[in-house]
């Protein structure tokens, strides 16, 4: 990305055929965190049979140069995926 101030948000699906893991996300700007969440698909199971749970992340910050925003995920559970992973970022004026 090139430098600048950016709103971005990232989404995915937590997925597990077995409902008995989770996915942690974190949202970077750089190397500077703008968020993170955990999803555990095992607390789903007695909702209608899901077996995803939903990963959002949300946040702001800006880089003095050009950089790369990631989405970066971790489970240690078999069969454990996140699909359809999305990044949007909006290039926005100076933040206050």
């Amino acid at each position: 990305m090139p430098a600048g101030s950016y709103a971005i948000t990232a989404r995915g699906a937590s997925y597990n055929q077995d409902r008995d893991g989770f996915t942690g996300c974190s949202l970077r700007l750089g190397g500077n965190e703008l968020d993170q969440t955990l999803v555990h698909t095992e607390d789903l199971s007695a909702v209608d049979n899901e077996m995803e749970g939903t990963v959002v992340l949300i946040g702001v910050g800006a880089a003095a140069s050009s950089t790369t925003i990631t989405l970066n995920c971790y489970t240690r559970t078999d069969g454990q995926i996140l699909r359809d992973a999305r990044i949007m970022a909006i290039k926005v004026g100076a933040l206050h």
